[in-house]
Formats: structure tokens, C-alpha cells, sequence
């Protein structure tokens, strides 16, 4: 069995950059990264899930939170034509959306948090 490679500092901080990119359909970001990182999509969605995700400076990456705020973000976001929209200009309007359909009890706890920090 061929022994892998250890995944480097820069190559994790390239994986995260590209899942930054893709917050809300972590399918495409192991996609791209895959392409630009030589890894295979499996080694990616790994490393994410066992190393990455846990890690405190990568919290902003997750799509939800122990509190209950949650989406899939495994289902691929298309439009009508079958292309992935540029998320990363979208940030904010995909925030305010997801905020707004968010049942008040959650929007309230929302407030709460950005009021204590």
C-alpha cells in the first residue's frame, strides 16, 4: 500500500481558502480544491470532517452550530442552466437570506450573540 503524504500547513490553508470561497456547498469546494491542491476529492472531504472542521479558526467555514442553525451543505446550489453561482461575491446576501427565513427563537439568539461580541 502506497503511503500518503501528510498534508502541509499551506496546503491546508489552500484547502480552506477554497472552502471559504463555496460556504455553502462544501461538494464543489472538495471539487476545485482537488484540482488545485492534486489530492484526491476522498483525502479532501477527510481531512475536513476528521481535522478541519473541529478547529476554531475554521468555525467560519460551517454552515451551522451546536445552537441548531443548520443547512445541507453536501447539495450542490444550481441554477436553472446547472451552473454553481460565484458564492463569494453573494457572502452577505446569502447571510441576511438565511437569516431572514430563520425562525424567530433562532434570529433572537443570532441577536443575542452579535450584541455580547
Amino acid at each position: 500500500m502506497k503511503k500518503r503524504p501528510r498534508f502541509s500547513k499551506e496546503e491546508d490553508k489552500k484547502f480552506v481558502d477554497t472552502l471559504k470561497l463555496y460556504p455553502l456547498n462544501l461538494s464543489n469546494a472538495f471539487d476545485e480544491a482537488s484540482k488545485e491542491l492534486g489530492r484526491s476529492r476522498l483525502s479532501l472531504k477527510n481531512r475536513y470532517y476528521r481535522t478541519l472542521r473541529s478547529m476554531d479558526e475554521n468555525k467560519v467555514v460551517s454552515c451551522g452550530s451546536e445552537s441548531g442553525f443548520s443547512i445541507n451543505t453536501k447539495n450542490k446550489c444550481r441554477n436553472a442552466d446547472g451552473v454553481l453561482p460565484n458564492q463569494n461575491l453573494q457572502s452577505i446576501g446569502i447571510i441576511i437570506s438565511h437569516y431572514s427565513n430563520l425562525p424567530l427563537q433562532y434570529k433572537q439568539k443570532v441577536l443575542e450573540f452579535l450584541t455580547l461580541n
